[in-house]
């Protein structure tokens, strides 16, 4: 790794500087909503940036998200300036790619207003937030438990700085309370967590034949044993003769073939593997299921914005942060409740057990209550 010293030259160089520059004077804008961060990130972030667009005027707006949200966000909201930067991979090489690759794009750009929706900042984010040329920023002091190191190397300093809320309300994730606080910092009014659920606008979901599953989480940690998952569909497959759709990105194409090769071998028939060709596909594919069984993943925020039947597998390590949440009723959270919830995937077992002790048949009988609810 490169020694802190290093690191913290480099970004003392590149903060707040952006190479190039154009020959035009800089758009000016209301606001900049910052939300450098994953997909099912951006999807749980909806109904806050609906809000704060809503009160600047979208047209009077900039995104800034993941290359891979980017094309979600240009869908949802097209009167709004969409820019999508890498996101973080590690080290200086990918400050540097960020740099020299994406910092030139915001010199076109000046704001009023700079509101930053990732509350997990590192000094990857710092850098981002620092080429931003806003009169006033706004944000959460930055969550406590991230990298202290890290925060020693750059940190962007908002003009505005609120307390983070470290509580949410029953049945919601502490995520959305976040977004709720802030948003109703932003406009200075009482603001309900029913405006503040992510809901879609550019879908309009309906009830189709297909079951989809995502199998796979952004690390296997999170993942619900295979042999489990053959169980859970087997036993589904005898009562609901939904086709079974086994989807994921690119990497996992390989991976998706062996099981729904081991799922045919065990007697489901009617499986395939599809590797939607962008997030927007997979988003109306989600949209046109009948029922959607997934881990915790950016598919569970799909399906739970767009409310559809869906059941999700969520362990414990960031348990209440980000999910469960529901539109309602329709989305069912399972899990195994275990004292060490809040870990930060720091698992003390030789097993996942809060995923791993999840019954195969507790799940089958909610995903056919799911199909058979539609």
């Amino acid at each position: 790794m490169t020694p802190a010293f290093t690191r913290k030259l480099l970004a003392a160089l590149l903060a707040g500087r952006r190479p190039g520059g154009t020959r035009q004077p800089p758009r000016r804008l209301k606001a900049c909503v910052f939300k450098l961060d994953g997909i099912g990130d951006f999807v749980l972030a909806l109904g806050a940036v609906r809000q704060i667009l809503d009160h600047y005027g979208e047209a009077q707006c900039a995104l800034v998200v993941s290359k891979s949200a980017a094309d979600l966000a240009r869908s949802e909201f097209p009167r709004a300036a969409v820019l999508g930067f890498p996101q973080f991979t590690g080290g200086m090489k990918s400050m540097l790619a960020l740099y020299f690759g994406h910092a030139a794009q915001l010199g076109g750009y000046s704001f009023e207003k700079l509101i930053s929706l990732r509350y997990q900042r590192t000094t990857f984010h710092h850098l981002a937030l620092s080429w931003i040329n806003a009169s006033h920023s706004v944000s959460f002091a930055n969550t406590p438990d991230l990298l202290e190191s890290d925060k020693t190397i750059y940190q962007f300093l908002l003009t505005e700085r609120l307390p983070l809320p470290m509580h949410a309300p029953p049945g919601f994730s502490l995520e959305l309370e976040r977004h709720r606080k802030i948003v109703e910092h932003i406009r200075q009014q009482e603001t309900t967590m029913a405006g503040i659920l992510p809901r879609f606008t550019s879908f309009v979901p309906k009830t189709g034949a297909d079951l989809i599953v995502t199998p796979y989480g952004g690390s296997p940690i999170r993942d619900y044993a295979e042999d489990k998952l053959i169980a859970v569909l087997k036993e589904v497959s005898r009562s609901v003769a939904a086709p079974i759709r086994l989807c994921g990105g690119p990497a996992e194409r390989t991976r998706l073939g062996r099981l729904g090769a081991a799922l045919r071998s065990q007697g489901v028939a009617n499986i395939s593997v599809e590797i939607p060709k962008s997030l927007v596909e997979f988003a109306q594919r989600v949209a046109d299921a009948k029922a959607v069984l997934t881990v915790e993943t950016s598919t569970a925020h799909l399906a739970a914005a767009l409310d559809k039947p869906a059941v999700i597998l969520i362990g414990g390590g960031h348990f209440g942060l980000l999910g469960p949440w529901q539109r309602s009723s329709k989305q069912r959270w399972l899990t195994n409740q275990l004292p060490c919830f809040g870990c930060d995937w720091r698992c003390i077992y030789p097993e996942i057990r809060c995923l791993s002790e999840i019954p195969p048949s507790a799940v089958a009988r909610a995903l056919l209550d799911a199909c058979l609810d539609v």
